[in-house]
């Protein structure tokens, strides 16, 4: 095993290489970055120098490496949020991952490489998914939506949910850079690699056969519209638009069609505005024989709701949002129940955009067998793929199907396996529309069925690794 004295202590060169290759990985492959290898790579460079440096060196190099990188958030919500909602978001971070690169190194010091290497992944897990219990955020930044793209590694959260996909994505920086550390030591750095390069290959050979065997499903014709241009107009204008779209798409075979969050507002009491608009969507439904899911903002007491019309034209259902946007929906009234519609082909969940940030929104679907989710939702334009595919990653957790329809985003379907069946921008076109064949989703995962699992276990793993290196250093 390799000793201070056979590590040459890195000159500002290396550290400076290390920490632009950490920050330019972690800037393109999370927030609005899309280049999804990028983010096995962040961590290495920094795990792997960190062990040569002086304390304070190191957790220095760590916190400037991972803020840097964390500007890609300040790229997408820059005149969104202001400054002292998304410091946070780019500091809690940074000083997170420098804790962690401390316990990487005591780890690594006083338990040796092969226990070592999992004290970064576990912490890392551990503190996503603690934070993901008390932030009003739910999930949203966590690093494991950087895989949503790979679809073989995604298929973990069917087992695990989030953290145990945020676990082997840090499992392997760690890895290499363990190996990286001892590489004068082959027998040590193949004794830490053996179990880190089973558990990962098992996870691929995992997601290639659940892929693979994909069972024939019935499908849904799912529509989707929503148009960024008719913002500006007054209420019984934009809803009689969208209406109109609506009946359109019934037009194209669509057996449901979801619109967007929050497109009209109206009172809760009985009379004006209130019976005016859903008069519009409930003659829609009816004229063309089509259900219809809509978002609506409503008042007095003023929710956030999705209102479902049966091809009657009869409301089936009014579920109000659960997961309010900080700040942006202070004024609303936030929903306890769970949204369930009973229409031709099953009974499908409703939910409206951020309540698809949150693991409970997506279980309790999970464990009551829904197959489809109908989610009306309302984007900041910049983050409209991102926060898709984020919605999309709670289907493969939980067994179902997705199908989005966002203003200022991307109209998305999507099946219970993570792949994208179709998907339109909104912006840059009058009025964005998708219509698709969405095979209903698998149904209630060993996730939705047994939850955080593995979750508790990597805090404790955490906890035990922190605990067994400190008192191994201190005797």
């Amino acid at each position: 095993m390799p000793t201070t004295s056979d590590r040459v202590a890195p000159g500002w060169p290396q550290i400076s290489l290390a920490v632009t290759t950490s920050a330019l990985a972690l800037y393109f492959s999370t927030g609005a970055g899309t280049v999804w290898p990028l983010a096995w790579v962040a961590p290495a460079p920094i795990l792997a120098l960190s062990p040569s440096l002086p304390g304070a060196v190191a957790c220095s190099t760590a916190f400037v490496a991972w803020g840097l990188g964390g500007l890609s958030w300040w790229t997408m919500y820059a005149g969104v949020f202001g400054a002292a909602t998304i410091a946070p978001a780019i500091l809690a971070p940074a000083l997170m991952f420098t804790l962690g690169v401390v316990i990487h190194r005591r780890a690594l010091g006083a338990l040796g490489p092969s226990v070592g290497v999992f004290a970064f992944p576990s912490f890392w897990a551990a503190y996503e998914f603690l934070l993901s219990r008390v932030s009003p955020h739910g999930t949203a930044g966590s690093y494991a939506y950087t895989q949503a793209a790979d679809l073989p590694l995604l298929q973990v959260v069917s087992i695990g949910g989030l953290p145990a996909l945020s676990f082997l994505v840090m499992l392997a920086p760690s890895t290499a850079a363990v190996v990286w550390i001892h590489r004068r030591h082959r027998p040590a750095a193949a004794r830490a690699a053996v179990v880190p390069l089973v558990l990962l290959a098992a996870a691929l050979v995992f997601g290639l056969l659940r892929l693979a065997a994909t069972p024939d499903a019935p499908r849904v014709r799912v529509g989707l519209v929503a148009s960024d241009d008719v913002a500006g107009l007054d209420e019984m204008t934009r809803a009689a638009a969208y209406a109109h779209w609506a009946g359109a798409l019934a037009a194209d075979r669509a057996e449901v069609v979801v619109l967007p969050e929050k497109l009209a507002r109206v009172s809760a009491a009985g009379t004006g505005t209130v019976d005016s608009v859903r008069r519009l969507f409930s003659e829609a439904a009816a004229r063309g024989q089509i259900p219809i899911v809509v978002g609506l903002d409503q008042s007095a007491p003023r929710r956030n709701v999705a209102v479902a019309f049966g091809s009657d034209g009869l409301p089936v259902i009014e579920y109000a949002k659960r997961h309010l946007v900080p700040g942006f929906e202070a004024s609303f009234k936030a929903g306890t129940g769970d949204g369930r519609v009973r229409l031709p082909g099953g009974t499908f969940g409703v939910a409206i955009c951020k309540d698809m940030d949150f693991v409970d929104v997506g279980r309790s679907a999970g464990r009551a067998g829904v197959q489809l989710m109908l989610v009306p939702a309302w984007d900041f334009v910049r983050d409209g793929r991102l926060h898709a595919r984020m919605a999309v990653v709670r289907g493969v957790e939980n067994g179902f199907a997705v199908a989005r329809s966002a203003r200022e985003g991307v109209l998305t379907l999507s099946d219970g396996y993570g792949r994208i069946l179709a998907e339109e921008p909104t912006t840059g076109v009058r009025v964005a529309r998708l219509v698709g064949d969405v095979p209903l989703g698998p149904g209630g995962s060993f996730y939705a069925r047994h939850g955080d699992w593995f979750a508790w276990a990597a805090v404790a793993l955490a906890l035990v690794l922190g605990v067994g290196s400190y008192a191994r250093r201190r005797s």
